[in-house]
């Protein structure tokens, strides 16, 4: 697992809420590449309900 799931998974374990483009805009990363993330998290049952924006 790459430093960025980790962190995704820290702030989504914090409950705030974020967009896949704020996490992009904060990663420096695509959309899709956070939505790919997010994916491979909910596979490893990490429970994140993304939303799109």
């Amino acid at each position: 697992m790459n430093h960025r799931k980790l962190a995704i998974m820290r702030l989504m374990d914090s409950r705030q809420k974020f967009t896949a483009r704020e996490l992009a805009e904060r990663f420096d990363v695509s959309v899709r590449t956070i939505q790919r993330d997010l994916d491979a998290l909910q596979a490893l049952v990490f429970p994140c309900t993304p939303k799109l924006a």
